[in-house]
């Protein structure tokens, strides 16, 4: 593809102040689209992002140095760097996230005008309603792809997923292999920052989910209102919004939302809910739960592999969703009874010990909240030892609030390390510990997280539960001076034999 045609629909300037012809560089090839100059290819069209900790403008000569056809900048930039302007590569545009998300639609060839796009969006419950819209998709609107934070289907094909929504690049071309594999859909993840970064600019869905807003992220976002203002991107660009009731900010999505609004919650209150759910509780073992679905007054009961209130909810998105598809109510609710469960969430590791070992991702006070909660459920005589951490270079202000969900929430805390990234780990739990002492819980700092698991074993009574949240799904630990291979259900299952407990 010819550059002009990468460019196309994008308002941009040439750079150059020599006074040449350069019209030629439009019909110049380009093989691919790269932000990165560690893995740039030549003939690729390379564009200068602003990153966390250096400027992209800054690598825009290695760029045209190791083949780059063309380089893109932002304006605001271009009129500062005397260099960039002489060079007769280097192209000028107004919003360059836009530009990056509009040149890789085109580069792909528009694949999202081929799919019906669903995208959820919200705090927690995304990846559960992604799973639960593909399952009921698949069985009743033929192949779908799914796109989120554990994994991308493509057909039968699994790829593991760096990002909850993928770089433009990377989405598009994404969306291309599964519009070429036939997928007539596709299910997608829509993160805070995959919004506030435009990597989805450009694109209208078919549906938009909400599950719900709570503290999270507001290191990259700042404020609530910023955090809430991303999302809602979602719902200005969506065909229908599906929206959670239950939720404090459901009436400013609901006045923002571009068109038709489809309601559902847990609320008896809501009258006028399009889907209610009534949680009925967990049965056989605490690995099944079971509510009863109320639409068009008629009441369905449902059973799925998925416990607690929170799950409910996700499951009434599912079911609106599927619903916006054409999909029946009572075909939905069939496909939900097969879903499997999630890697990572509220996963039982059961290996005949006398006391339940949950592991869970949660790791917004939300979350963790949600997975306590539905571990109380379970355990109504026994203790809950929660073991968890908090992340370095994130949000330090949910810090403490998760410390004082766990202390009155949990019968014992132990905090442990998860990705500190630069920062000291035992600062970071000292700083959670702050709010678990602020409402009287019971604590101590175990660093080495393989280490704390197994010192939660080894407190656990029959009747207990270990319940270890945080990393979920991950396997990979960042540390300041590596990363490392840790899997919290192989941590729990190695404590669990080594203190003799299994079978």
């Amino acid at each position: 593809m010819i550059l002009a045609q990468v460019m196309q629909g994008i308002s941009c300037q040439r750079s150059t102040q020599s006074g040449n012809d350069n019209s030629s560089l439009l019909q110049a090839d380009i093989s691919g689209i790269s932000t990165d100059t560690r893995s740039l290819k030549p003939g690729e069209l390379f564009f200068a992002l602003s990153g966390r900790r250096l400027h992209g403008a800054a690598f825009v000569k290695e760029a045209l140095a190791r083949g780059a056809a063309a380089a893109v900048i932002s304006e605001e930039l271009s009129n500062n760097d005397n260099d960039l302007l002489e060079s007769d590569q280097v192209i000028r545009v107004p919003e360059i996230t836009e530009a990056l998300a509009l040149a890789s639609a085109n580069f792909f060839g528009h694949p999202e005008r081929e799919l019906t796009l669903i995208g959820i969006t919200g705090t927690n419950g995304k990846t559960t309603t992604a799973c639960m819209i593909h399952q009921i998709l698949n069985d009743y609107k033929g192949p779908c792809g799914l796109l989120g934070t554990i994994e991308i289907k493509i057909g039968n094909e699994k790829i593991p997923s760096l990002y909850t929504t993928p770089p433009a690049p990377e989405l598009f071309a994404i969306l291309r292999k599964m519009a070429d594999a036939g997928n007539t859909g596709v299910v997608m993840e829509v993160s805070s920052h995959g919004l506030a970064q435009n990597r989805v600019y450009g694109i209208e869905f078919n549906t938009g989910v909400f599950t719900n807003i709570s503290h999270e992220h507001l290191d990259f976002h700042k404020s609530l209102e910023n955090y809430r203002a991303a999302k809602s991107l979602l719902f200005r660009r969506s065909q229908v919004s599906v929206l959670n009731a239950d939720d404090l900010n459901y009436e400013y999505l609901k006045a923002i939302a571009k068109g038709l609004v489809i309601s559902y919650g847990l609320s008896s209150e809501a009258a006028d809910l399009d889907f209610r759910g009534e949680y009925l509780g967990q049965e056989e073992g605490g690995c099944k739960g079971c509510f009863n679905l109320y639409f068009s007054n008629q009441c369905l009961p449902v059973r799925m592999n998925f416990v607690g209130r929170y799950n409910v909810s996700n499951a009434l998105a599912a079911v609106a969703a599927a619903y916006t598809q054409g999909i029946e109510p009572e075909k939905a609710a069939r496909a939900l009874e097969k879903v499997a469960p999630i890697s990572g969430r509220m996963q039982h590791v059961d290996l005949g010990q006398p006391f339940l070992a949950i592991v869970d991702y949660a790791h917004t006070p939300d979350g963790l909240l949600q997975a306590l909660s539905a571990t109380r459920e379970v355990v109504k005589q026994g203790r809950i030892i929660s073991v968890f951490g908090a992340r370095g270079e994130r949000d330090s202000l949910k810090r403490p609030i998760m410390g004082q969900i766990a202390g009155r929430s949990a019968d014992y805390v132990i905090l442990t390390t998860d990705c500190p990234y630069g920062e000291n780990p035992v600062a970071i739990s000292k700083s959670v510990a702050r709010g678990i002492e602020e409402v009287g819980g019971h604590y101590r700092i175990v660093p080495d997280r393989a280490e704390a698991i197994y010192e939660a074993c080894k407190m656990a009574h029959p009747g207990d539960a270990v319940i270890v949240t945080g990393r979920g799904h991950e396997t990979i630990q960042h540390l300041n001076d590596s990363d490392h291979f840790l899997d919290d259900r192989e941590c729990l299952a190695h404590a669990i034999k080594t203190l003799h407990f299994s079978h």
